[in-house]
C-alpha cells in the first residue's frame, strides 16, 4: 500500500509539473481606435440665414484597454487562451447652438466594456523572437449612457441588458527576456455590435424604464426601438508574458 501511495503521488507530481509547464500568463495594456464606425450624432450651428452641420462618426470600441490572459500550450506551435479585459471607454459629444440660447443643448455619449476573449494562438518556431497570430471571439458586457443637457433640463439615458458578441484577433511578436519572462506587442482587431434590451430614462426626479425591441406595435406601452451599437476597433497592445 505504501508503494502504491508513493507511485500515485509521484505520478500526480509528474502530471502537475507537465501541466504547469504548459501554462502561461499575460498582462498588458493598449489603445484602440474606432473601426467601422457609424454616424453617432451631428453638431448644428444655427445662423440668421442657414444651419451648419458637422457629423460625428465613430465606434464605442475605442479607448484605453487593460487586461490579463491565461494560456495553455496544446502543441509546440498552438495554444488556447482566455483573456479578460476592460475598455475604459470612449466619449463623443454633439452640440446644438441656436439663435435663442434657451434652445441650446449638448449631447454626450459614453461607453465602457468588460469582455472575455477566448482564442487560439498559432506561433512560429525556430527563432528567439517568435511571431504569432491569434483568432477568436469576444463576449462582453457594455455600459452605455447618453446625457442630453439643456439650459433648464438634463435627461440621462442608461442602456443595459443583452450581451455583445463579435470576433477578435491579433498579430504580434514575443521577445524572451529569460527562460520564463517575455515581452510582447501586437496589432489587435475587434468587430461586433451590441443590442441592449433595457433603457432607463431619467429626467429630473422621474425615471421611466423602457423595454427595447427590434419589432413592436404602437399599442405597447414603455417599449422603444432597439438600437445596434458598434464596438469595432483596431489598436496596439503590449505587455509581459510569464511561463509557469
Amino acid at each position: 500500500m505504501k508503494h502504491l501511495l508513493a507511485c500515485t503521488m509521484l505520478t500526480c507530481l509528474l502530471v502537475a509539473s507537465k501541466i504547469e509547464a504548459q501554462l502561461y500568463l499575460k498582462a498588458g495594456a493598449g489603445y484602440a481606435a474606432s473601426l467601422g464606425g457609424i454616424q453617432i450624432d451631428r453638431d448644428r450651428t444655427e445662423t440668421a440665414t442657414d444651419n451648419n452641420f458637422k457629423y460625428r462618426y465613430g465606434s464605442f470600441g475605442s479607448g484605453i484597454e487593460v487586461g490579463g490572459t491565461i494560456g495553455y500550450v496544446l502543441a509546440p506551435s498552438v495554444a488556447a487562451e482566455l483573456g479578460v479585459w476592460y475598455n475604459l471607454g470612449s466619449k463623443y459629444e454633439a452640440t446644438d447652438t441656436r439663435l435663442n440660447p434657451a434652445q441650446n443643448k449638448t449631447v454626450t455619449y459614453t461607453s465602457s466594456l468588460v469582455g472575455l476573449s477566448p482564442a487560439f494562438v498559432v506561433s512560429g518556431e525556430g527563432s528567439r523572437v517568435k511571431a504569432y497570430a491569434r483568432f477568436g471571439v469576444v463576449v462582453g458586457i457594455p455600459k452605455y449612457q447618453v446625457v442630453d443637457a439643456r439650459p433648464n433640463a438634463t435627461t440621462t439615458d442608461k442602456y443595459s441588458g443583452g450581451i455583445l458578441f463579435g470576433f477578435q484577433g491579433g498579430f504580434g511578436l514575443v521577445v524572451p527576456l529569460d527562460n520564463k519572462l517575455s515581452i510582447f506587442g501586437e496589432l489587435s482587431l475587434q468587430g461586433g455590435s451590441w443590442s441592449p434590451t433595457k433603457l432607463e430614462e431619467t429626467s429630473g426626479a422621474t425615471t421611466t424604464t423602457f423595454t427595447l425591441k427590434d419589432t413592436f406595435s404602437s399599442s405597447e406601452q414603455f417599449v422603444a426601438a432597439q438600437p445596434s451599437i458598434p464596438y469595432g476597433n483596431i489598436g496596439f497592445r503590449g505587455g509581459v508574458k510569464l511561463d509557469l
